[in-house]
């Protein structure tokens, strides 16, 4: 059993539910296309993705920290060049779009319709030039 499955296995054997901020760093500028958003140039630095598991949070940990076989989300196609570095959870909270807003207040370059194509918000994924450790 690899660490991070058992520390799932330790720390949310009730696998909760709400949702997350997933923290990446980008080493380099780079563009990808992303599905239906085509293709997008990415600066590096560090990126905040704001995400809601339905299902709960240990399927999103694994599938996040592990690599993507099939894409689904547009998170899927930055996983690809950046390295997730943490993820924080929001117990039975469901309320993506409020925090997005939030998070549009504390960093001004958010990615326009970026994983926000079934809510109101205008991005759920963020940037900062600054290196996140």
């Amino acid at each position: 059993m690899t660490d991070l499955k058992k520390l799932l296995k330790e720390n949310l054997a009730q696998d909760r539910k709400g949702i997350y901020l997933l923290v990446l760093n980008l080493p380099e500028n780079v563009d990808i296309s992303v599905g239906k958003l085509g293709i997008n140039h990415f600066e590096k630095g560090t990126y905040f993705y704001i995400g809601r598991a339905k299902g709960g949070f240990s399927k999103r940990i694994l599938r996040y920290f592990s690599k993507i076989q099939h894409k689904k989300w547009y998170i899927d196609y930055l996983l690809e060049k950046a390295k997730p570095i943490g993820i924080f959870f929001m117990d039975n909270y469901f309320n993506e779009e409020n925090f997005a807003d939030k998070m549009a207040k504390i960093y001004l370059s958010p990615i326009k319709s970026f994983g926000s194509t079934d809510t109101k918000a205008f991005s759920h994924l963020f940037y900062t030039k600054n290196k996140f450790q």
